[in-house]
């Protein structure tokens, strides 16, 4: 009596189940069919209040809203779809900042883009600085413009990488001009393969025992160093052959010496 009486139950319980995913799988095509706002938030709000949601209601509310927020950006955006206001368009994209991979956000970075584009390349060429050229090139580098701020850029790099020796300036300009076989060009070519080696030998002086003596210079422990000291002579050797002065080598010396942070 007690096992018919529990079997019973039990089928009313998957009868009920059954029942209830017939219920939200029929609202939820109907939903789709009508696809506005209004149904995807009446679906929202007819199984967002229920404590005890099933898998499939749980997904299908997740959908919902998806299809709900994309509508919503959709009905706004076609408002401003020919409006040339940068100030329209970047409230736009920071009002819909989370939804950044939607296709009416992307369009409306797009056209924002194209917008501030020329007015971007008449401030670059006004301001006439390596930075600002160089961070025209990396927002807009497929541009027609982008030849043109290469051209006046390539003489300001080259002097600045060749005066501050810093390595990024270095890799930019090889990398922007990688045809450039001047022989500044190539004299940069050099700094990047000096520039790499004392950073790895930096590394590997960090490996090293800290010196006995706190009070030992820094100058004096690095030149005890029998790989530097190697290393130092080979390298002399090379830049004197690539007709890099003296001074060059000091300069890379000192910043590795800065870099090797041993104590």
């Amino acid at each position: 009596m007690k096992s018919r009486r529990f079997l019973l139950i039990a089928s009313i319980i998957v009868l009920a189940m059954n029942l209830s995913c017939n219920s939200v799988d029929s609202d939820w095509k109907e939903t789709e069919a009508m696809n506005t706002i209004e149904a995807y938030q009446q679906f929202i709000d007819k199984y967002s209040a229920r404590d005890d949601k099933s898998n499939l209601e749980m997904i299908l509310l997740k959908k919902a809203k998806e299809q709900l927020n994309d509508l919503v950006i959709e009905q706004e955006y076609a408002g401003i779809r020919t409006s040339d206001s940068i100030p329209v368009l970047e409230e736009f994209i920071n009002k819909y900042r989370k939804y950044s991979m939607n296709r009416n956000v992307l369009d409306a970075k797009r056209r924002l883009r194209k917008l501030r584009m020329p007015i971007e390349y008449e401030s670059a060429l006004k301001k006439n600085s390596v930075d600002d050229y160089l961070r025209f090139l990396k927002s807009y580098p497929n541009s027609v413009q982008a030849s043109k701020v290469k051209e006046l850029l390539q003489p300001m790099l080259k002097r600045r990488a060749l005066s501050l020796h810093r390595l990024s300036d270095l890799e930019i300009y090889t990398e922007l001009y990688p045809d450039d076989n001047s022989s500044k060009a190539r004299r940069i070519r050099t700094f990047i393969r000096y520039e790499q080696n004392f950073v790895i030998l930096s590394d590997e002086e960090r490996a090293l025992p800290k010196p006995k003596k706190g009070r030992q210079d820094v100058n004096d422990y690095l030149a005890s160093i029998k790989p530097r000291a190697d290393f130092k002579r080979k390298l002399e050797r090379a830049l004197k052959n690539d007709g890099i002065t003296k001074d060059h080598f000091d300069i890379l010396e000192r910043r590795n010496r800065e870099n090797a942070k041993i104590w």
